[in-house]
Order: C-alpha cells, then sequence, then structure tokens
C-alpha cells in the first residue's frame, strides 16, 4: 500500500486525465492546419537527401524560387515521428508533449499549496484558453519553450534558483530558434523582465538582483540569446523569414493573424481566462507585485491583437498564477480554519528530502505513453466505437482520423490514380486550404499555392483571397497571375481541386471542367480540352 501511495499523485491522475482527453478531442482536431503536412514531408525531403531545403519543391507557380526551411529541425522531429506510424504517432506525440506541459503546469500550483481540484479547474481554464492552437506542427514547441523560459524567469525572481541556472536560457535559444520562430517572443519575454527587475533595483524595490554586475552579467546573456539565434544553418536568412511572417496582414485567409474575436468561444474563453488572471492579480495589492506577475499583462495584450499569442499568455499566465497566489488575498481566504482549498506549507514534490530523483510519479504515465507507443510500433489497430453521437477509439494504428467534412479524404483515391498515370510534377490547381493536404498525400502533383506565405508574398495572397471571396473575376486573375514576375502557363494545368460550392468551384464548373468527383467537402476536376490529350502523348 505504501508502494501504490508512491505511485499515485494528483498530478498522475491530471496527467492521465489530460492524455485521454486530448487523444479523444485531439483525433481530428489536431488534424485541422494545412501546415502539419508540408511541415512534415519537408522534413522528409531533408532527412532522405541529407541537405537543407533553400527554394521552393512543393509549387508550379513559385518552383525554384528561394524558401527556406526555418523550422528545419522541428520539421525533421515530424518527420521522424511520421515514420513510426504516420499521423498516429504524431498524434500520439503531440498529446504527450502537452500533457506533460499542462501536469508540469499543475505542478506549479499544487506545490505552492493549491488543492488538486482547484488546480485541475485552473488548467482546464489554461487548456481552453490555448485549444485553438492545438495543432500538429513545431509551433507547439514555442508554447513548450516559452513556460520552460518563463518559469526560470518565477523561480529566480523567487529566489529558488540562482543566477547560474538562467544560463540554461542559452542553449535553450539555440533549440528553439532551429524548431520555431517564436524565439522572438521569448526573447522579448526576456528582455522585459531584465528591464523590470533593473528598474526594480535602481528604485529601491524588491529585486532578484543582488547589484549592478548581476544587471550588467543578465544583459550579456541576452546578448548571447540574441547571438543563439544566428546559429543556424541558414545564417540570416532564418530570422528574414521570421520578419517576413510577422509582418504578413492577412487575417481574412491565416486565421491566426486575425484579432481576437469576443463573440467565437475561443474568444470568449480566453477574455475569461484573462479576467481569472487579473482578478487574482488584483489580490497582490495594495502590497506590490513582483515583475514576473506582470509579464503576462504583455502577452494577454499580443493575443488579443493576434489569437496564435493566444496559448503563449494562458501558460504565462498560469505559471504566474502558481507564482503570486500565495501572496494574494485570495489565498489567505481560501486558507481560512476548516477549509484545505489552501495549504501554505509546501507540497511533496518528485524531488527527495535528501536532493535525489524519485521515479515513481513517473511510473504510470510513462506506462500508459509506451503502451500506446507499441501499439503504433506494431500496427495494432485501434478499436472504435459509438458513445452517443461521438465515435472514439482506444489507442493503436488508425486513431487519428482526417474530418472528412474538412479535408478532402474521399477524393484521395481518384487524386492519387491521376497522379500515377501523369509524370511527377504534374500542376494541380488547388485552394489554399488544400495545398499541404495535396503535398502530403499526392507528392506527385505540383500545388498551386499552400499556407507558407513568406514564399507568396502578402500582394499575391491578398489578390488571391479577393478571389476567393469574389471580389474579382477569376479569369482576369489567372491571366494577372500568368503576367506576374512568377509566371505560369494556366493552360497547362489539367487538375484542378476545389472546395465545393467557392467561387473558384463556380469558375471551373461553368468552364466546361469536368467533374471527376465531387463531395460535400470538395470537387475534383479534370480540364475538358482536346489539346490536353495531345499534349500528354507528345510528352
Amino acid at each position: 500500500m505504501a508502494f501504490l501511495k508512491k505511485l499515485w499523485r494528483p498530478e498522475v491522475g491530471i496527467f492521465l486525465i489530460i492524455w485521454l482527453m486530448l487523444m479523444i478531442g485531439g483525433r481530428s482536431r489536431f488534424f485541422r492546419d494545412p501546415g502539419t503536412f508540408w511541415h512534415t514531408v519537408v522534413g522528409r525531403q531533408m532527412l532522405s537527401s541529407h541537405h537543407l531545403i533553400y527554394q521552393d519543391h512543393f509549387t508550379f507557380t513559385f518552383a525554384g524560387e528561394k524558401w527556406v526551411a526555418h523550422q528545419w529541425l522541428g520539421e525533421c522531429a515530424m518527420a521522424l515521428v511520421d515514420k513510426i506510424d504516420g499521423l498516429d504517432s504524431l498524434l500520439l506525440a503531440t498529446v504527450t508533449i502537452l500533457a506533460a506541459l499542462y501536469t508540469w503546469l499543475a505542478h506549479r500550483l499544487i506545490r505552492e499549496g493549491l488543492h488538486w481540484a482547484l488546480a485541475s479547474v485552473v488548467l482546464m481554464l489554461t487548456i481552453a484558453a490555448s485549444s485553438s492552437h492545438f495543432h500538429v506542427r513545431p509551433h507547439i514547441a514555442t508554447i513548450v519553450f516559452l513556460a520552460i523560459m518563463y518559469g526560470l524567469f518565477c523561480d529566480f525572481e523567487r529566489g529558488r534558483i540562482g543566477f547560474r541556472a538562467l544560463l540554461w536560457l542559452i542553449p535553450l535559444s539555440i533549440v528553439w530558434t532551429n524548431v520555431h520562430g517564436g524565439i522572438l517572443g521569448g526573447l522579448a519575454t526576456l528582455i522585459l523582465a531584465w528591464a523590470g527587475w533593473s528598474l526594480y533595483r535602481v528604485i529601491g524595490w524588491e529585486s532578484p538582483f543582488t547589484g549592478f554586475r548581476q544587471i550588467v552579467s543578465l544583459a550579456l546573456v541576452i546578448v548571447a540569446c540574441g547571438i543563439a539565434i544566428l546559429i543556424n544553418p541558414y545564417g540570416l536568412d532564418l530570422p528574414r523569414a521570421w520578419q517576413i511572417i510577422m509582418k504578413a496582414d492577412l487575417p481574412g485567409l491565416i486565421i491566426e493573424h486575425a484579432p481576437l474575436d469576443p463573440r467565437s468561444p475561443g474568444g470568449l474563453m480566453i477574455l475569461s481566462f484573462g479576467a481569472v488572471y487579473v482578478f487574482v492579480l488584483a489580490g497582490v495589492f495594495p502590497g506590490r507585485p513582483r515583475v514576473t506577475w506582470l509579464l503576462p499583462l504583455v502577452w494577454f495584450y499580443l493575443a488579443c491583437t493576434r489569437i496564435r499569442h493566444a496559448p503563449l499568455f494562458a501558460v504565462t499566465a498560469t505559471v504566474a498564477l502558481a507564482d503570486m497566489l500565495p501572496a494574494t488575498r485570495w489565498a489567505r481566504w481560501l486558507a481560512r480554519p476548516g477549509s484545505d482549498l489552501f495549504v501554505y506549507s509546501a507540497k511533496e514534490s518528485s524531488i527527495g528530502p535528501d536532493g535525489s530523483f524519485r521515479p515513481t510519479p513517473y511510473l504510470l504515465p510513462c506506462a500508459a505513453v509506451l503502451v500506446a507507443f507499441f501499439l503504433l510500433v506494431y500496427r495494432v489497430p485501434a478499436w472504435t466505437f459509438q458513445l452517443g453521437p461521438v465515435e472514439l477509439a482506444t489507442p493503436g494504428h488508425g486513431r487519428a482520423k482526417l474530418d472528412p467534412d474538412y479535408w478532402p479524404v474521399d477524393l484521395l483515391p481518384d487524386l492519387k490514380k491521376f497522379q500515377k498515370a501523369r509524370p511527377d510534377g504534374t500542376p494541380i490547381f488547388n485552394e489554399y486550404l488544400f495545398g499541404g493536404f495535396l503535398i502530403y498525400f499526392t507528392p506527385g502533383y505540383r500545388v498551386f499555392v499552400d499556407d507558407r506565405c513568406e514564399l507568396f508574398g502578402d500582394r499575391w495572397l491578398k489578390e488571391y483571397v479577393q478571389v476567393e471571396r469574389g471580389t474579382q473575376d477569376a479569369r482576369l486573375a489567372f491571366k494577372q497571375w500568368e503576367d506576374m514576375h512568377h509566371p505560369f502557363d494556366f493552360a497547362l494545368i489539367d487538375f484542378a481541386l476545389t472546395r465545393t460550392g467557392s467561387t473558384f468551384d463556380d469558375y471551373f464548373r461553368t468552364s466546361g471542367w469536368i467533374v471527376i468527383k465531387k463531395t460535400d467537402t470538395a470537387t475534383f476536376y479534370k480540364r475538358n480540352d482536346f489539346d490536353t490529350l495531345a499534349r500528354n502523348d507528345g510528352r
């Protein structure tokens, strides 16, 4: 019984529940971003060729144009995971990373004295505010790395760790740089923390800096983290690509670039969690808040301007909540006599009194993940069953499922059939959403467009959006695209994949193209042109 007691802790249950919830809810939901597919293919190409990518290989509109795989390390990792069992292994890896992250956040809340039930409530709000960006792509790494970085800031300001622990920010920055461009947000947060601590020290308020020497030392660490951005195989081309993406003004096309919509469920959850954070922060006054407790306000503002920052606000706010809760009047109220909702004494951790590591709390979570992993390695089919209107599936091969109401999965047999009958590089017109899907499942085609906005540029994509919205004639747009700096011959396109009922769909339907197959989600067209047969015979 003593061993079982050591084996089970609130954090163990929290991990398993989050892990199972994300496995269920993410089965299709985690695969709604087209970047998932082309990121994986980019990684495959680099691993198979042992060379980095410096130009576009996927489109016929911008073929050969300069493009760097600025998330190359994350893409290689995705390709390695995909090699195990495709989308199923990508789902397992993403769910496990997220479950571990949010369990760590729960541990910080519980360690400070919050009852595990209340910690779970806070965690559910955190996940709800973040869930709009739970996609299988390198962006997940930025959520994790920012949480780790911000946790170091809080621990340093609290006095739990010394200055030397902050030196880990340098190797973290190097890895982060090569995985995802979110390192810029981490670096900006580091600069804000340094500025706040320096200001507190100068005006005589409590600061983790013991003197001018530490102010200068952390400034040097910041410089080293900035230089670490250049430790990548692409040199300055990497931050240049980030700059293009950051300046992109495409909220109508790329949802994550749009400002927060308070009428949407996701926007409402972000605002609700923001209100919780501000409410708890108000409980610190009339005391003096620490610098780290105020930094999530910046991320809250950024989340309101672009919802892609919502999970970054959520994780920093949760770390801040754990750190500042003991200093609030709300904690004193929760810790009133007869209540166990908050206890000021430190909670049990995975580190023993003698400083030794205790592995028992990790045994059950690791066992669950390993079982799921070996089910994929040996291709054990997932068992699906119906629970009311929801189809559930056990861990195993085939668990990941693309939503046929979102992706043209029912057209894949025909897409692959015509791809095999044509040489590699056959151009196909596709709408923006379907570019990554085609790159992953039918690599023999060259697509018209995908969601790499840094390749296409604002001007080109804005013209595309105008046609998609019906504000510009499609025939005129195709003629303009042919005459642009990146020319292509529309007459050489024999296939088209459109969203059923879209503006492009209306164009191909009314232009005499033959429908190969049509579903409620998408329509696959073939050009009705006698010249097509003659041209193919001459190839």
